[in-house]
């Protein structure tokens, strides 16, 4: 039987092979528009045409995910829905263009990868934090299940990797995973990741208009380079699906670059970390600085610093 979601591994090693193919058939098959929707762990091809058709006069076909391929297991089936070009597509699907949604980063475990929470959300890491030589998984608190307690899971494509050690929310934005075995050895394997960087950038006024880099995890596009809109925003009754009413205040601000999904990911100023992604209000994105998560986190982990190789 053809499969019908895949890892973001599988994805990563099966994207060329599936693009080809789709660009082949795509006038036959009417399709306007492609992309990969739902969580980082179980992904779906959706394919977009103007109608859907009983019997169309040339049927799309499952997909295969190699070359060569022909067990069943080795085939994708799409999602089929309708939709018309000109109109906008969520913006997490690609269309027209059929280039292939792209992570900001490739490695498994590294500033900018996708995450996912036990019973939460999707979202992404901020940075690696080391305390008495440990590796901890610095991401946003609102992706977090309120109530959530040492036995939450942060996961990679399906597998927990490391578990809560703190929810700094509602007071603050953050949270903190201790990464198992399994995460220090995907983390050993993201190395040579470029978003790993060697410095924390603390918000100034002197950084408003200037350039920032934010390393989507939601996968519907790599880095996006945008410019600090302000460093010290306050913002009140944010609202989301787990917690409702959230304020916070000493926010950076961008134009709104972030969608769901891409919750706690890195902003980078001048090559260092800056902030991780809090949401949007409006035409803003919002996030929370990086420096003073780790002074707040500074209390319950003794000496931490940033991960370095």
């Amino acid at each position: 039987m053809a499969r019908k979601y895949l890892t973001r591994a599988a994805k990563r090693k099966a994207l060329a092979h599936l693009q080809l193919q789709i660009e082949t058939h795509r006038e036959e098959w009417g399709v306007h528009g492609w992309g990969f929707v739902g969580r980082a762990d179980a992904q779906r091809l959706e394919l977009r045409v103007n109608e859907r058709l009983l019997t169309p006069r040339v049927p799309i076909r499952p997909l295969t995910l190699s070359q060569g391929a022909k067990r069943s297991a080795d085939t994708l089936r799409p999602t089929i829905s309708a939709s018309h070009a000109h109109l906008d597509s969520p913006s997490n699907f690609l269309r027209s263009q059929f280039a292939f949604p792209e992570f900001s980063v490739s490695e498994p475990l590294a500033p900018g990868s996708a995450i996912h929470i036990d019973s939460g959300l999707d979202g992404g890491v901020g940075c690696i934090l080391r305390s008495k030589g440990e590796p901890y998984l610095l991401t946003c608190g609102h992706i977090v299940p309120p109530g959530a307690d040492q036995n939450t899971n942060v996961n990679v494509e399906g597998h927990p990797v490391g578990a809560l050690v703190k929810n700094y929310l509602p007071s603050f934005d953050a949270a903190v995973f201790e990464l198992d075995d399994d995460g220090k050895q995907l983390l050993n394997q993201s190395k040579g990741a470029a978003t790993f960087l060697r410095k924390v950038i603390a918000p100034a006024d002197e950084q408003w208009q200037k350039d920032v880099e934010f390393y989507k995890s939601s996968g519907d596009s790599g880095a996006v380079t945008d410019k600090v809109a302000c460093v010290s925003g306050t913002e009140t009754g944010l609202e989301g699906p787990l917690w409702a009413n959230l304020s916070f205040d000493h926010l950076i601000e961008t134009s709104a670059i972030s969608i769901e999904g891409d919750s706690g990911s890195m902003l980078s100023y001048s090559n260092g970390y800056y902030g991780l992604c809090t949401g949007a209000k409006g035409d803003r994105s919002l996030f929370t600085s990086i420096h003073l998560a780790i002074e707040r986190i500074a209390a319950d982990l003794q000496g931490v610093t940033i991960w370095t190789f």
